[in-house]
């Protein structure tokens, strides 16, 4: 409740900010400002197209986390092995590479970018050694321990074996609240599974929301 609070505050002032025209006492960014057109505040300045729309969608992602850990519904343990085999792993170690990149990121760190530097975006790394140019990669599980690993070194396999449930990312266009197939969402930090109920689904092991994919689909 405080974290929400607190973006409530941020956004409440970033309300305020775009409604206003101000000095360089209030607006003190030029990169972020341009003159007033109106001829009542001529020597004022205003927040750009640019900036609003940054956080415009800084506080969309934001508001999308707080909501998903708010409606997400906790999957009790199911003690189910995900048949992965070596040739799973091995051939999911791309996948993994990229998974981890994504799930390493600050909330927002992706769309903010691509705000930042319009039509340079390329690929995940870019952002990923943006915010960290130390950055290297992490380490996966061996295969024997993935049942107890997180979500990050097992949901590349899993995803070998049902390549049909699509991974989605914080800014990428869904809604949780619309029917829309089963997908996974990977978050920073977090991993869940959306069935077409629609539900949110979370635990710390993904291989129990996969139990709930294969029960769900093979009724």
């Amino acid at each position: 409740m405080q974290v929400l609070h607190l973006i409530n505050l941020c956004a409440a002032r970033f309300g305020a900010l775009a409604c206003t025209a101000g000095g360089d006492d209030l607006f003190d960014d030029p990169s972020e400002t341009q003159p007033c057109r109106v001829r009542d505040h001529a020597n004022k300045t205003v927040l750009t197209p640019a900036a609003m729309r940054r956080m415009v969608g800084a506080l969309l992602i934001m508001y999308r986390h707080i909501h998903l850990l708010a409606v997400c519904e906790r999957v009790r343990p199911q003690g189910f092995l995900a048949p992965i085999s070596k040739y799973h792993y091995e051939a999911s170690t791309d996948l993994y590479n990229l998974l981890c990149m994504h799930i390493s990121l600050p909330v927002g760190a992706r769309l903010t970018y691509r705000h930042d530097f319009p039509g340079m975006y390329n690929h995940v790394s870019q952002v990923v050694y943006f915010h960290n140019s130390r950055y290297s990669r992490t380490t996966r599980h061996p295969l024997a321990d993935l049942p107890n690993a997180p979500a990050v070194h097992v949901l590349p396999a899993i995803h070998e074996l049902y390549p049909e449930i699509p991974i989605r990312y914080e800014e990428d266009r869904f809604d949780p609240n619309r029917p829309d197939g089963w997908y996974w969402l990977l978050l920073a930090g977090r991993v869940y599974l959306v069935s077409p109920k629609p539900r949110v689904h979370y635990s710390d092991n993904v291989a129990d929301l996969l139990k709930l994919y294969i029960d769900a689909t093979q009724k």
